[in-house]
């Protein structure tokens, strides 16, 4: 039997070695800053304002959840997929939260993080690898404002603009300086990932995070986008390299302030209120006309989109709320996500108006369903239902992979994708009332949702 002689890179090495002193000696700030050979220059005096702290103060309140729940993402301590929403156990005070694949993750008022469901490549931060179905607390980390859960990583932005981040590293997406070769790393503590919180490499001042399937973005205080992980669709913009385990900042964008990353695509949302994309258009989801092969390695502007005020990637679809809370959809539409008159199973690169909604103040994407928080605390929801994913209390057969785990063929009879149950108009999410945040996830079929009290 023969064994695969490890590769050694120096810099790799001492980057890593570097980027994990912080947590081994107690959370001090890394000294080194991401590979990009110079820092962002300050945005004008007389220009817009840029991006807000992430450490504002939020309301508190409970997480509520619906959708498919079979690693006990939803939180209320079973595996049962929920058409309606449920309270997540145990859990008070939070202030913010995030769905991952099939993982959810909390931020508290004092600044821990909570974390439950699957937990394979260590995405719930406690060193283990077994799913959990409750809430419990990610160990060594503490002073959080931001979260953002991806595929099957995890971003926190502490309160004095690092950031940090545990779970799959195959792709960089952890930033440390490692790809998570399981050959070559050796200080990784699961197969495939760190089961614990590490520095993302030489960030800091950052105000905002988001998390792809892949890959994670950051947003600095200058308004500058930074990005690593998976490059496979151009998620990093023209950064050289498949798989990126450093930070580097993404050229061509004006002052930014909000950013979302999605499946294998990013927006984002500039000063003036116009909407930025790069990464992979296979189905419209850059504004352009669908490809097989179309990516855009430098961000390309949406069209139609002015005036916007909040952004949201899906898998390969996307929403934008503008100044008068209309919602704005566009991409694929498989599912009737878009809501927007497209024809079902089609695509539309040309961003069109939601019929129905008005009033929104949040939006999310999911995999192949959309959510809609108003601004008197009712949540609308549409796309694909399977796994209960729209929480409509509609009763449903079981979802594809819930029937593959039963021994059951994954198809639901000839025409499999055209039985998958779905709603192409926005439709209210039952019970809910009193929302302050939502969450849905670019490869899940969960919500998460904060209710807050009277």
């Amino acid at each position: 039997m023969s064994f695969r002689q490890p590769r050694f890179d120096a810099v790799r090495i001492v980057a890593c070695l570097i980027s994990l002193l912080p947590f081994l000696a107690g959370g001090q700030a890394c000294p080194a800053r991401a590979n990009d050979g110079r820092a962002p220059e300050p945005w004008n005096a007389a220009s817009p304002p840029g991006p807000r702290a992430a450490h504002e103060v939020q309301p508190e309140g409970i997480v509520v959840g619906w959708g498919f729940n079979d690693e006990g993402q939803i939180g209320d301590a079973t595996k049962v997929d929920r058409n309606t929403m449920v309270k997540a156990s145990g859990l008070g005070k939070v202030i913010a939260l995030s769905a991952g694949s099939r993982f959810s993750v909390a931020l508290k008022a004092d600044g821990t993080v909570w974390t439950w469901g699957y937990d394979y490549t260590g995405q719930l931060g406690d060193g283990r690898s077994d799913p959990r179905p409750q809430p419990q607390i990610v160990g060594g980390l503490s002073d959080v404002v931001s979260i953002a859960a991806g595929s099957s990583h995890v971003l926190a932005l502490k309160r004095d603009g690092t950031v940090w981040a545990w779970g799959f590293g195959q792709s960089g997406q952890l930033g440390h300086g490692f790809t998570g070769d399981p050959a070559f790393n050796k200080l990784e503590d699961t197969l495939y990932g760190f089961g614990r919180p590490v520095q993302v490499f030489g960030l800091h001042n950052i105000v905002a995070v988001s998390a792809g399937a892949f890959h994670s973005l950051a947003l600095d205080g200058f308004g500058a986008v930074w990005a690593w992980g998976s490059n496979s669709h151009g998620e990093l913009s023209e950064t050289p390299g498949e798989r990126v385990a450093f930070p580097s900042r993404i050229r061509g964008l004006g002052t930014v302030t909000a950013i979302s990353a999605g499946y294998w695509h990013n927006l984002a949302l500039t000063a003036d209120g116009s909407v930025w994309g790069w990464g992979c258009n296979y189905s419209g989801q850059l504004g352009a006309s669908p490809d097989p092969m179309s990516v855009a390695r430098a961000p390309v502007p949406i069209p139609r989109l002015e005036h916007i005020i909040s952004i949201a990637a899906g898998r390969a679809h996307n929403l934008a709320i503008d100044q008068d809370g209309l919602v704005w959809t566009w991409g694929l539409n498989e599912f009737g996500m878009l809501a927007n008159g497209t024809a079902p199973e089609a695509v539309n690169p040309r961003p069109e108006p939601v019929m129905g909604l008005n009033g929104i103040v949040s939006v999310a994407a999911g995999y192949s369903h959309s959510v809609a928080l108003a601004s008197d605390g009712t949540v609308w929801s549409w796309g694909s239902n399977e796994y209960d994913s729209l929480g409509n209390g509609a009763d449903v057969p079981p979802g594809r992979m819930r029937r593959v785990l039963a021994g059951l063929s994954g198809d639901y009879g000839p025409d499999s994708m055209a039985e998958i149950p779905r709603s192409a108009t926005p439709g209210p999410v039952v019970g809910a009332s009193r929302i302050r945040a939502i969450s849905a996830s670019s490869s899940g079929w969960h919500t998460l949702a904060l209710v807050v009290s009277p």
